[in-house]
Parts: structure tokens; C-alpha cells; sequence
């Protein structure tokens, strides 16, 4: 799955937040089984650690309060059905 912060967009909205972090610790626990024990051997643990921390990390969005906005509300009126007969509602949108 992949994911794309953008603008405006839907983030995760090609599956759940949940099954891409499962992805994630897949693809870290499958980096170390794959690489060379030699190599393993040869570096310090925060090294290593440091290193499947870069490759696997989810990068959460920050909601920057500063940036928000919010179109302002417009009257409206909405058709529905009551009982039977259609009334117009005034309402907001």
C-alpha cells in the first residue's frame, strides 16, 4: 500500500492505517533476516538499530493549527420528505 500526504487528500485511503504499520514491521523483521550476518556481526546495535529505524518509519502528519480554515457556512434549504409530502428545510452547508 502506499501513501500519499497530500493536500486536501485522503491519507490511507488505499487500506487501513493499521494493515500498512503490520507492513512496516513486516518489511524491518524481513531487512534483518535478509541482510548479511557478517554485517550484522560487524556493526554496533544503535547502528543497526538506527538503520531498520530509518528504512521502516512511519511518518505521522502534524495538524498545523495555524494553518487550518474552514469555509464559512452558507444558508441553504434541503428537499426532504415527510410523511408522504416534500417540504424544503433551511438549513446551513
Amino acid at each position: 500500500m502506499q501513501v500519499f500526504p497530500t493536500r486536501g487528500g485522503v491519507l490511507f485511503s488505499k487500506g487501513h492505517l493499521s494493515n500498512y504499520i503490520s507492513n512496516r514491521e513486516r518489511a524491518a523483521y524481513q531487512g534483518v533476516a535478509e541482510s548479511d550476518a557478517d554485517e550484522l556481526l560487524n556493526k554496533s546495535i544503535d547502528d543497526l538499530a538506527d538503520i531498520i529505524f530509518a528504512h521502516n518509519k512511519v511518518d505521522v502528519p502534524k495538524l498545523l493549527r495555524d494553518h487550518e480554515f474552514m469555509d464559512e457556512p452558507t444558508e441553504t434549504f434541503h428537499d426532504m420528505i415527510d410523511f408522504g409530502r416534500e417540504i424544503r428545510v433551511p438549513g446551513m452547508e
